[in-house]
């Protein structure tokens, strides 16, 4: 995997697992036309580049298959109606499609840290990207959502929402199938909590690297 993400790729976070619990879940395809649907506007400053995050390996096979039966189109003037070629990326992490305390359980090997931090750089990787795709209704990509104009300066750039504003604000009944994942009050709130757990455990993260380095270095 190249170190930055190349430019004008994507990031696309694609949480299924236990989500379909709170929203309904949304497939690749979906995220994969959002994006190409921007480049097709964008072309000069945006690519079919993406880094995959997601605890689903299906969406993994499903990538695979995308970037073999998306050929390039011939005749240049013929990629608005002809599906794009996409080079993906993605990390070599455990993946488990189900909720995130059963995979600490059935893939930490008894590290949790080690699986946890795996984690964790998904989110760092996400921010190299020049653009996002995703949902609101999944609490990562709030997450990348608040971050990108934090620790990056990408306030500015593209952030596409592929789910249903009834993924992310209650609409009604949870156990109905349009209801949503809460009051957008209670969503700002767990927004901020989790922003500033991360927040306070990447610094640790950092910091315990910088000292580890200065230590090598003298």
């Amino acid at each position: 995997m190249p170190f930055p993400l190349p430019r004008g790729s994507f990031s696309l976070h694609i949480r299924h697992g236990d989500k379909g619990i709170e929203m309904k879940l949304v497939d690749l395809p979906r995220y994969v036309k959002a994006a190409e649907d921007f480049v097709k506007r964008n072309p000069l400053g945006y690519s079919y580049t993406g880094f995959i995050s997601t605890e689903d390996p299906n969406v993994l096979a499903e990538a695979k298959m995308l970037s073999l039966t998306h050929p390039p189109p011939s005749n240049p003037a013929a990629a608005w109606s002809q599906p794009a070629k996409w080079t993906w990326y993605w990390s070599d992490i455990p993946r488990l499609n189900t909720s995130p305390e059963e995979q600490l359980a059935r893939l930490g090997g008894g590290n949790r840290t080690e699986m946890t931090l795996g984690w964790m750089l998904q989110l760092i990787i996400a921010l190299e990207a020049d653009g996002w795709v995703g949902t609101r209704g999944s609490g990562w990509n709030r997450l990348i959502d608040q971050l990108r104009c934090v620790w990056v300066a990408g306030c500015k750039k593209p952030i596409l929402e592929v789910g249903s504003k009834g993924s992310w604000v209650r609409t009604g009944d949870l156990t109905q199938p349009n209801a949503g994942y809460g009051p957008s009050h209670l969503i700002y709130r767990r927004s901020l909590l989790t922003y500033w757990i991360f927040t306070e455990v990447l610094w640790s993260i950092s910091s315990i690297f910088t000292l580890l380095s200065n230590s090598g270095a003298s």
